[in-house]
């Protein structure tokens, strides 16, 4: 029986996302799967274990302006999968609507 640990409700989300691993400078490529205002699942081009720090880059289309992100994220949960891995990841700092008004928008639309 699994218990359920995550503190935030998650929305399907689905949008390109660059991850940068801020310690060498390694960047890939990723699909976020769902969003939550404490983290975001991410299916990438390669696996990154748990507990490393990554910066993950997204831009939101909000109206005619684009409006682009950085988060500091830590890989929670991590899995091998296809020709990538599927990563679960914690924000640093939770969404605020107040910081990032259009990606947390994005919680409220779910």
């Amino acid at each position: 029986m699994s218990v359920e640990k995550r503190r935030y409700e998650r929305a399907s989300f689905s949008i390109d996302v660059t991850i940068r691993r801020p310690s060498d400078g390694l960047r890939c490529r990723g699909r976020s799967i769902d969003l939550s205002a404490g983290g975001m699942g991410i299916y990438c081009e390669r696996f990154f274990a748990p507990g490393e720090h990554l910066r993950l880059g997204l831009t939101l289309q909000t109206g005619t302006t684009p409006q682009s992100f950085e988060l500091d994220a830590i890989v929670r949960r991590a899995e091998v999968r296809d020709a990538g891995a599927i990563l679960g990841v914690e924000f640093e700092r939770p969404l605020s609507a107040a910081q990032e008004p259009a990606l947390y928008g994005a919680l409220l639309r779910k």
